[in-house]
């Protein structure tokens, strides 16, 4: 997504994170408690965002992990998808909208779980 969406998201829902190719690993934008955008993360101090210098980067949002039933109760009651990923190259994705699944035992025990918007 380009900055201006990201910004939308932001104004949308202010706890969401971002990130882009050119951000130092681990590194996101947030807003902070004063609702200023800022950097955080792997070697960020809160260092004040300057959009001109990245207006044409591609922006992607941080996907935080959550519980399998904090994802489960997503999928069931609120239909939503939800991913696991046991590893970076093994991804299960379950939608919504389904009334039968069976779930892999390696990603209820292992797996970490993102709910998608």
């Amino acid at each position: 997504m380009k900055i201006w969406e990201m910004i939308k998201e932001l104004t949308e829902n202010p706890d969401k994170k971002f990130t882009n190719n050119r951000a130092n690993k681990g590194s996101y934008v947030a807003l902070d408690e004063d609702k200023t955008l800022c950097w955080f993360g792997e070697g960020q101090r809160g260092q004040s965002f300057l959009a001109n210098f990245l207006r044409d980067d591609e922006w992607e949002e941080v996907k935080e992990p959550v519980d399998f039933m904090t994802a489960f109760r997503a999928w069931r009651e609120e239909n939503k998808t939800i991913i696991c990923k046991i590893d970076k190259d093994s991804t299960v994705a379950y939608e919504g909208n389904r009334t039968n699944f069976s779930f892999h035992a390696e990603c209820i025990a292992s797996g970490k779980w993102y709910i998608e918007d």
